[in-house]
């Protein structure tokens, strides 16, 4: 991982106060499903341990999702990762990743997974470079087909990423 002391924006869990300006964050980002606020403040709640915003003189500039997996006890589950669009092109992503994985596997969980569409290069690209990093796996399979998820939708792929060690070289 690289020195954390030089980057310009801190990372830290959500609190409450952060549902809205997440909110509008992912409202930026055509990329990812658009949730109601009130998902967003759960998220920011009751699902803090793993969700992390970043921020830069007192703006949530970024955040990631993720939460345990329900049927795996030893998977962290992404639900999404955003960047506020005039901040992009500045590690904030990776960054947020870096900062997810450690305590992730203190608390035993090994795995990653996370959906994604065919057409999300940004994403698999953020998601190849943690995959490198850490010299571990990642297995692509179907997972929501487009049929499911409404018109205008790309089919969602599963990626299960791991195992993890504590350390990678991001």
């Amino acid at each position: 991982m690289k020195d954390e002391t030089k980057l310009d924006f801190n990372i830290r869990n959500t609190v409450k106060s952060d549902g809205l300006a997440v909110y509008l964050i992912a409202e930026k980002c055509p990329s990812l499903d658009l949730n109601s606020r009130y998902c967003y403040l759960l998220l920011c709640t009751q699902f803090d341990k793993y969700c992390l915003v970043a921020e830069e003189s007192n703006k949530i500039i970024g955040f990631v999702s993720a939460y345990p997996h329900p049927h795996f006890t030893d998977t962290l589950f992404v639900w999404q990762i955003g960047v506020d669009p005039d901040f992009h092109s500045r590690g904030i992503g990776t960054a947020l990743l870096a900062h997810l994985i450690p305590p992730a596997v203190k608390s035993g969980l090994i795995y990653l997974e996370t959906t994604i569409t065919p057409s999300n290069t940004a994403s698999r690209a953020l998601f190849g470079k943690l995959t490198k990093a850490y010299n571990t796996d990642c297995k692509e399979s179907n997972y929501f087909p487009a049929s499911l998820l409404g018109e205008g939708h790309e089919d969602e792929k599963l990626l299960r990423i791991g195992p993890f060690k504590e350390k990678g070289d991001l």
